[in-house]
């Protein structure tokens, strides 16, 4: 928590006894401008960093100020409306704001991906309404630039649990994440948000957030070597990255076009990427088989993790 401490003066009101705070108006603003920077109000960490702030209720607060003998309210800043917008219902018919097509808010998500992952591909994209394109960091709500999302992630009682917030309006609030990062017959995109590994954990002790199909855009943005060249990844976020070429075949591409993007960036392919899985997978059983013999007694037999090899996706969650 930030603190940020005032020195105001002590007044008595006229026909009052008790005392009364009294802070010049620029030493006030100067302090909620500071406070307001500290919050990183043009991250997505924004979102989080609110939620965090406590609820204080009182007749002290908030602050006010006099005006030909009004007392206003003083207030930090006025929050953009889309930071307190109403979150829309699953089943509500939407409008996609790069093709105009309709679909339930639930289903968004899945929609707005194929048309990211064309644009990635560099696929033409002919259901493109015009003047439209998907943005060049797009949302994956809805496919646009302007939006903040934040991927939190946290431990519950030893289990892992996370949580997504965003102030884009398409953001569907009830999605499962665990479902929603797995490629299946009712799921064609797994453009899903991810923590950033590489970058400075930031106020709420989180990394960067991106989405997977952005993957990319965000290394060459934040983390380019001094040649110019993409940095190693961790193996992890290689894996949580991975667009496999079923899910390009998903939304009507050519596995070659796969092949192709994956050479030209220098990027796994997914035999590859299998392989990466695997070697994680025998790193969390090795970690987990050298924890249970710290605990276990000598003397007790070991129980065989063979029956208990995480799949890949809670390898993939247990990365984040």
């Amino acid at each position: 928590m930030l603190f940020f401490p005032l020195g105001p003066d002590v007044i008595y009101e006229k026909d009052s006894d008790a005392p009364q705070w009294s802070l010049k108006d620029s030493e006030l603003k100067e302090v909620m401008d500071c406070a307001w920077e500290a919050l990183s109000p043009d991250s997505n960490e924004i979102l989080n960093n609110l939620e965090a702030l406590p609820l204080i209720n009182g007749a002290g607060l908030p602050y006010r100020y006099c005006i030909d003998r009004v007392w206003e309210k003083t207030f930090v800043v006025d929050l953009p409306p889309e930071i307190n917008l109403a979150k829309k219902d699953g089943k509500d018919e939407i409008e996609c704001f790069i093709c105009a097509a309709k679909t339930q808010l639930r289903n968004m998500q899945k929609h707005v991906g194929k048309h990211i992952l064309l644009a990635l591909r560099r696929f033409q994209d002919r259901s493109v309404k015009a003047g439209h394109e998907v943005g060049i960091d797009p949302c994956g709500w809805c496919g646009r630039d302007s939006c903040k999302t934040q991927l939190s992630s946290t431990s519950v009682r030893g289990k892992h649990k996370l949580s997504v917030t965003s102030n884009c309006p398409f953001h569907y609030n009830k999605m499962i994440y665990s479902r929603a990062a797995i490629l299946s017959t009712g799921n064609s995109s797994t453009n899903v948000s991810v923590l950033c590994p590489l970058c400075p954990i930031g106020l709420n002790k989180q990394g960067t957030t991106f989405w997977k199909y952005n993957l990319i855009y965000h290394m060459a943005t934040f983390h380019l070597t001094e040649a110019g060249e993409l940095p190693r990844c961790p193996p992890s976020l290689l894996i949580q990255g991975h667009i496999s070429q079923q899910e390009d075949v998903a939304n009507g591409l050519n596995p070659m076009i796969t092949k192709g993007w994956s050479e030209k960036n220098k990027f796994p392919d997914s035999d590859a990427i299998a392989d990466l899985v695997k070697l994680e997978e025998a790193q969390l059983l090795k970690g987990a088989h050298r924890e249970s013999r710290k605990r276990a007694p000598s003397e007790v037999s070991h129980i065989s993790t063979a029956s208990r090899r995480p799949s890949p996706t809670k390898v993939q969650r247990r990365e984040h």
